[in-house]
């Protein structure tokens, strides 16, 4: 079946208020003020005005955000090196944080976002709790694909762990 357009998107792939169509909600995680700046410009050309965006600078202050907002993001894009925490381990805490406090809630979707791409890379990510693998330079074309596959994955629970592509 054909993902259902952005606009129409709501939490977790569930019905909004009323019938209320709400923006697609990202959380960037990414040291470099370029690459947000990238990442913020290629969603910018995908998504036009349909989505809000919060940046960490850092896995620890996406950590922090996550558990502080307690608001489910459509979809983390996690950079891997960073200073004070890195990306696997903020997905690690992300991920116990949920099976700990919203155990029956969809989890976050999370993909890597990263310069490192080989296999060794890409299963540790995977092992860490990541659903999908975004390599650097970041390709519109494959931003695209993570993002029109996120209604189908929004309904992934904890339980039922969404594999990698």
């Amino acid at each position: 079946a054909a993902p259902a357009p952005l606009a129409a998107m709501t939490p977790a792939g569930g019905a909004g208020a009323a019938g209320v169509a709400r923006q697609l909600q990202i959380l960037l995680v990414e040291d470099q003020v370029v690459n947000q700046r990238v990442v913020r410009a290629i969603l910018g050309k995908l998504l036009g005005g349909s989505f809000g965006i919060d940046v960490a600078n850092d896995g620890r202050e996406a950590v922090e955000l996550v558990m502080a907002r307690g608001h489910a993001y459509d979809l983390v894009l996690m950079d891997i090196q960073m200073p004070h925490m890195d990306g696997l381990e903020a997905t690690r805490r992300i991920r116990e944080w949920e099976r700990t406090t919203r155990p029956d809630e969809p989890r976050f979707f999370i993909s890597a976002l990263t310069a490192h791409a080989s296999d060794d890379d890409r299963r540790e990510c995977i092992s860490a709790g990541m659903d999908w693998f975004l390599t650097k330079p970041v390709v519109p074309k494959v931003v695209r694909e993570l993002i029109d596959s996120l209604p189908a994955r929004a309904t992934a629970t904890l339980s039922a762990p969404t594999p990698a592509p």
